[in-house]
């Protein structure tokens, strides 16, 4: 049986972050071609990502903590995207053989971000003091005596 301790959830809902904004980057594109709607390119890569993060970090850092580190890993997460995402049109529209290379670039990003970012994260942002207590009890009671 395995042990679902809540730093474990937390890794897990790193991983699956950032397959979640490998696959929510092509809608994200989609919206840049348009000047107005930049803003919802960078919402659709950001908000369920982000919730993602925060569900599934809650009890390993709490709330607020959860919060913070989800912001933070997804702010820049899109910023890099959505840049990088700039340049590859930009190299697409003027006919560079640099357009693979940044294709290429462009949907490791996110995934490669998040993964990287969140799991750095999770060595330096401390745990709640309630999530190591109570991860030991759990624990003590799966191992047998």
């Amino acid at each position: 049986m395995a042990v679902r301790t809540p730093r474990a959830i937390a890794a897990a809902g790193v991983v699956a972050t950032a397959v979640a904004a490998t696959f929510l980057v092509m809608p994200a594109i989609r919206q840049l071609g348009w000047p107005d709607y930049w803003w919802v390119a960078a919402v659709i890569l950001f908000v369920p990502t982000a919730a993602l993060l925060v569900a599934t970090g809650f009890a390993h850092y709490g709330f607020w903590r959860s919060v913070a580190v989800a912001v933070v890993v997804m702010g820049i997460t899109s910023a890099v995207t959505l840049l990088v995402a700039v340049f590859t049109l930009a190299a697409a529209l003027s006919g560079s053989s640099a357009g693979t290379a940044l294709g290429i670039l462009l949907f490791a990003t996110p995934g490669v971000l998040v993964l990287i970012m969140g799991l750095v994260s999770l060595l330096v942002v401390p745990a709640r003091p309630e999530a190591g207590a109570a991860a030991e009890r759990e624990q003590d009671a799966i191992t047998p005596r």
